[in-house]
């Protein structure tokens, strides 16, 4: 796919793909701002963060798809498992 000049461009298009481009930038900021405030927020249960960070992972890095940590790295096994149960999911979901 190749970019058009903007001249080439129709007002009524450049002005989706300002809105588009506003919306991501704002998406990624609010995802930002939540990921800032759980990093801050009181202790919860176990449960609660593993879900937490299986989120996090998903949304700032999308599908699992690293290998499987040792079994005898007991948190990292139990991130993994947490991120990948979510399952094939686009960052955006």
């Amino acid at each position: 796919m190749f970019l058009r000049s903007s001249a080439a461009l129709s007002t009524a298009a450049k002005f989706r793909a300002c809105i588009s481009v506003r919306h991501m930038s704002d998406s990624a900021s609010r995802f930002r701002d939540a990921a800032e405030r759980v990093k801050q927020a009181k202790a919860a249960d176990n449960a609660t963060l593993l879900r937490l960070y299986a989120l996090f992972k998903q949304g700032s890095e999308g599908t699992c798809n690293t290998a499987a940590p040792s079994a005898f790295n007991f948190v990292a096994k139990a991130k993994y498992e947490a991120w990948k149960a979510l399952g094939p999911m686009s960052k955006e979901a």
